[in-house]
């Protein structure tokens, strides 16, 4: 069996060596692309829709399409994988398929819920593996034409809509499936289980069908076992590699949700303020009051605010202003802080947008000094984590920690 791809995204050197031959149709530019080899001469057409793009491509495909259909006719087999549409000049990656864009109106709407469907012996076979696809558009019939639609829908999601789709082409076959999560893994599926139920007119596979004999299959050809050694070896240093690569992604991720400091809001914003205290030593938990702990056997409330505008007086500061005088067993012996999170949604360096604006209300500011209560931006948290991430800085945890629970009004750090 000869394998032709049109720009499908395969591993073609894996299938090329369980099969006669498995090439590249479309090489070079995607500007300047050219055929390659005999596209007349092969069985199994492959394509992935969402590779086909580009005037060039497209008109590249289209002006070869009486090619490809002439060998399907005669008992070939042409499989696409379905993707959104794409348009160039009139044409798009659908229309070199037979007549089908005159069949169906293609939408762009994507799913993985829906089921293999019809009387074809193969039907089952592939909703076994329905779990290995995700519909990136849906095809709906042209009523107008409809009579005339060589193509059948097997594969209908819960709506009703078609898509997967299969036409009888003279001798051969046109698939078009939803995309698969692992291409390579679903044609070999669709040869050895799709294939022996279609009527071809080659060879599905060639040589011994027997298994290799146990003798020549542990004979080892000259250098075939330095080279065994060098794979080993080199596997080797590929896992410690991956293991190595897991753990910087790992560092990585741990330190992208300190972002959240500066444009989240609800409870990730609080969770992050959480993991903030707990780095300097404070251990907090969520309670109705967003945080609350010990420190020195005082109580601490920590009320935590986002907002696209500024930390406002009446919704965010009364809320802490009230659970230090009313919540609390000891308010005067109560630490009780704002985090605010102020215009959340502006670049970094318009928050404040203006002199005209403030992080927190001017009229909070001056009570939240009467009151003992400490205001603090996300950002200045944000510079904090930067200084203590810092390997070339001594920075005294504690003390930051004590400047930060003891400040009345808005709090500053200074590296």
């Amino acid at each position: 069996m000869k394998i032709y791809s049109l720009k499908s995204g395969l591993n073609l050197a894996e299938l090329n060596s369980e099969h006669e031959c498995a090439i590249e149709g479309i090489i070079g530019q995607d500007n300047t692309p050219r055929i390659n080899g005999e596209i007349v001469d092969n069985d199994f057409y492959i394509s992935d829709l969402s590779l086909l793009k580009g005037g060039q491509i497209l008109s590249l495909i289209d002006n070869n399409k009486h090619h490809i259909l002439n060998r399907i006719k005669r008992g070939g087999v042409l499989l696409c994988f379905a993707e959104k549409i794409q348009k160039c000049n009139e044409k798009t990656n659908y229309t070199w398929i037979y007549d089908f864009s005159n069949h169906f109106n293609i939408e762009n709407l994507e799913g993985n819920d829906f089921n293999f469907c019809g009387n074809e012996d193969f039907i089952n076979d592939f909703q076994k593996i329905v779990n290995d696809f995700k519909f990136f558009c849906i095809f709906n019939s042209n009523k107008r034409n409809e009579l005339n639609n060589i193509f059948k829908k097997i594969g209908i999601n819960k709506g009703g809509n078609g898509v997967a789709v299969f036409a009888k082409f003279g001798r051969g076959y046109i698939f078009i499936l939803p995309k698969p999560n692992d291409k390579n893994k679903i044609i070999k599926y669709f040869i050895e289980k799709i294939f022996p139920k279609l009527e071809v007119n080659f060879e599905i596979e060639s040589g011994s069908k027997e298994p290799i004999p146990e003798e020549i299959k542990n004979l080892e050809v000259t250098e075939q076992k330095e080279l065994k050694g060098k794979i080993e070896k080199q596997n080797e240093v590929i896992k410690n590699e991956k293991e190595k690569l897991g753990n910087l992604n790992k560092e990585y991720k741990k330190l992208e949700q300190w972002k959240d400091l500066l444009w989240q809001t609800g409870t990730p914003l609080e969770n992050i303020v959480k993991n903030f205290f707990n780095l300097l030593g404070l251990k907090l938990e969520k309670q109705e009051i967003d945080l609350v702990g010990k420190y020195n056997d005082c109580e601490v409330f920590i009320e935590v605010k986002g907002n696209t505008k500024c930390i406002d007086h009446k919704n965010d500061f009364r809320q802490i202003q009230e659970r230090k005088h009313y919540n609390s067993k000891d308010p005067q012996n109560t630490i009780a802080l704002l985090v605010g999170d102020a215009f959340r949604l502006e670049s970094l360096d318009q928050r404040p947008p203006s002199e005209n604006h403030s992080i927190f209300a001017e009229t909070s500011v001056s009570i939240a000094k009467d009151t003992k209560i400490g205001l603090i931006s996300t950002i200045e948290l944000f510079n904090v984590i930067n200084d203590i991430l810092n390997k070339k800085k001594q920075i005294d945890k504690n003390k930051i920690l004590e400047k930060i629970l003891n400040c009345h009004g808005i709090y500053s750090y200074k590296s």
